[in-house]
């Protein structure tokens, strides 16, 4: 298969580049298609795309590729509860409810934000898999600006989670919802901060080592190539 160079392009063009060239119906062109979809800021190719409009031939938009979709409008401010509403009844799986949570959690509207924390924090009847797919989506790296408010708020908090969660769902909550997007080094001190405490639940401190490590070495990029 031939594909122009990519490598120069931003993804969003590299994708649809991919999704054009790629052979009808493959998993090239499938592969392209959720590149675009996670990187485009085009909000009328993605509707168009959930009512049939404009699909690349050979792209077939099954539910997978479909809640990727809704999950970037939402990411994009494009997509309002009641739509995530008439999307979960459409659904009715519990695939559907964790997919409308991460679109609740992704919107950039502080009052969605607050209302994932609570969630995330003090709410000890939300679903699991439910409550992985908002910590996964609450911090976004278009709504740096809105999530910022909670950067400090999850060294504060985090050891109060061990109240209320245990076990597995406490570690994958702590790395999830560590605040991946906030590179700086006023993180990385907040960081080194709670690792210091000697209260610090294990499994939270050894998912707090591992996040971190990933942003330490973003702020480290940052500052060799800016």
């Amino acid at each position: 298969v031939w594909l122009p160079d990519v490598a120069t392009m931003y993804p969003a063009e590299a994708a649809t580049t991919i999704v054009a060239n790629a052979p009808v119906g493959s998993s090239l062109q499938l592969a392209g298609a959720r590149g675009y979809i996670a990187n485009t800021g085009n909000r009328d190719v993605l509707r168009g795309w959930l009512v049939g409009d404009g699909v690349p031939p050979g792209l077939s938009i099954d539910a997978e590729l479909r809640w990727a979709a809704l999950e970037r409008l939402a990411a994009l401010g494009a997509l309002d509860v009641e739509a995530i509403a008439a999307e979960a009844a459409s659904d009715g799986t519990s695939e559907g409810a964790v997919h409308a949570a991460a679109c609740r959690a992704l919107r950039p509207d502080l009052n969605a934000k607050q209302e994932a924390w609570q969630a995330l924090m003090h709410d000890a009847a939300t679903p699991n898999y439910e409550l992985y797919a908002v910590a996964n989506g609450f911090w976004h790296p278009l709504q740096e600006d809105l999530t910022v408010l909670f950067v400090e708020r999850y060294f504060d908090e985090i050891t109060e989670l061990a109240k209320l969660r245990s076990g597995w769902v406490l570690t994958r909550l702590a790395e999830y919802l560590y605040p991946w997007t906030a590179v700086s080094p006023t993180t990385v001190e907040f960081t080194d901060t709670l690792l210091g405490r000697a209260d610090l639940d294990a499994g939270v401190r050894r998912s707090v080592v591992d996040a971190s490590d990933d942003l330490r070495r973003a702020l480290r990029a940052r500052r060799a190539f800016a």
